[in-house]
């Protein structure tokens, strides 16, 4: 599981976008996007840096952020687009595989 690592910075959403839009195989409206991304910068932004974090956990408070918001969207689909985000963010260097620290070696 991911955790953030503790030099975590703003994320560009607009950057983001582009790389979900260009992976998933279902249109994603701009209303859409907006209020995930606006879901996504609630979740990511009261997680504690060095915190442990999971694709359907996101997924299950942006889910439940677009039912409060009466925007319709499925489970699935929530499912895939923070898959890719969390793939975009691991490219970036936004987070850390705990795997990959468990097996540093340690002075």
């Amino acid at each position: 599981m991911p955790i953030i690592p503790l030099h975590s910075a703003p994320i560009r959403s607009v950057e983001v976008r582009k790389f979900v839009r260009e992976r998933i195989d279902f249109p994603l409206t701009d209303e859409q996007w907006l209020m995930i991304d606006a879901a996504m910068g609630e979740y990511w932004n009261h997680r504690i840096k060095g915190s442990w974090i999971g694709n359907e956990d996101v997924a299950g408070f942006i889910f439940r952020h677009c039912e409060q918001e009466k925007m319709l969207i499925s489970w699935e689909r929530v499912l895939e687009i923070t898959n890719q985000i969390w793939v975009y963010l691991e490219m970036k260097g936004r987070l850390v595989d705990l795997k990959v620290i468990c097996l540093a070696p340690t002075k």
